[in-house]
């Protein structure tokens, strides 16, 4: 209708290199580079992974949590590579993101980390994640009474991890997180006292 302003969706975008290392009629996986985002923050945005699956997979388009997002079953940080689950139709769509939701579907992860007290062999994470009340970059792992001041309410978040290696102050971590949250992670093991190497924003070690 005339005066009714259409929502912004993901652009199509064909010079976005997309690695698929699965496809059928359903879905596709991509392996996500890091520094490349998932899905663009208006519609003008180009070079993200929702710009090359709407290019590559047109069908995509109306399917998923919005237009900026198509056909994307979860998200992966900017700075973070790792497979990618997109769906290409509504049926499968709601199949897969109910097993993300379940917890059905098994979700790992490899980090390194700052090596420190905190960090045993094998554990769990339990403390729950709201946004930062005045820095809308970060959330906050409600783990200590010195939390920061948070926005909203606190949502409950599990990360189950265990050490593969350990060296120098650094160690190698496998993480599970069935229905991981925003930067749910990068939080937790900052809360730890063992942020994620490269992960400024969180107090980690920078990267050279």
């Amino acid at each position: 209708d005339e005066g009714v302003l259409e929502q912004p969706r993901a652009t199509a975008d064909s010079a976005v290199q997309l690695e698929v290392v699965l496809l059928n009629d359903d879905l596709v996986v991509i392996d996500k580079e890091a520094g490349m985002p998932s899905a663009p923050k208006n519609g003008q945005e180009l070079g993200c992974v929702a710009n090359g699956l709407v290019a590559a997979y047109p069908e995509m388009a109306g399917v998923g949590y919005g237009l900026l997002e198509p056909g994307l079953c979860h998200r992966l940080d900017n700075g973070t590579s790792g497979l990618l689950m997109a769906a290409r139709h509504p049926d499968a769509f709601e199949e897969l993101t109910q097993a993300i939701r379940s917890g059905r579907m098994d979700k790992r992860y490899e980090l390194v980390c700052a090596d420190g007290p905190a960090l045993e062999d094998e554990g769990e994470i339990r403390w729950s994640l709201a946004p930062h009340a005045s820095d809308s970059r970060k959330m906050v792992s409600c783990g200590s009474a010195g939390n920061a001041p948070i926005r909203g309410q606190a949502r409950a978040a599990l990360t189950r991890y265990k050490v593969l290696e350990r060296h120098h102050g650094r160690a190698l971590v496998e993480a599970s997180a069935a229905s991981a949250g925003r930067h749910q992670l990068r939080s937790h093991f900052s809360e730890l006292g063992c942020p994620l190497l490269g992960d400024v924003l969180y107090g980690g070690e920078r990267r050279e």
